[in-house]
């Protein structure tokens, strides 16, 4: 089964059903990673703001918070690189073009 699961979106509200199946993985041993989403804004995010899932922020080639980037501990649990000119020079340090996980 999966060890790590990665939810590239965001909602302002819980959904029922996610937080069912995020309890299923959670009892499971199951890591979960959410973005914190992308309206550069103070707010609560779900699923980054559950309690069982690790909120990730943007941050740019300076370590700053990225302008679209929300933020808010209710939120974010850790911040990583994401701003689109940080991401072109890795792609071209690194090649490829599949950075957004």
């Amino acid at each position: 089964g999966a060890r790590v699961i990665n939810m590239s979106f965001s909602m302002p509200t819980e959904s029922e059903e996610l937080v069912r199946a995020m309890g299923y993985a959670h009892d499971r041993g199951v890591v979960m990673v959410s973005s914190a989403g992308n309206n550069g804004q103070l707010v609560e995010v779900f699923p980054a703001a559950s309690s069982q899932v690790v909120g990730v922020a943007s941050t740019s080639d300076v370590d700053a918070r990225s302008a679209f980037s929300n933020y808010g501990n209710k939120t974010v649990t850790v911040t990583a690189p994401g701003d689109a000119g940080l991401l072109a020079g890795l792609e071209a340090q690194f090649g490829g073009n599949e950075m957004d996980s």
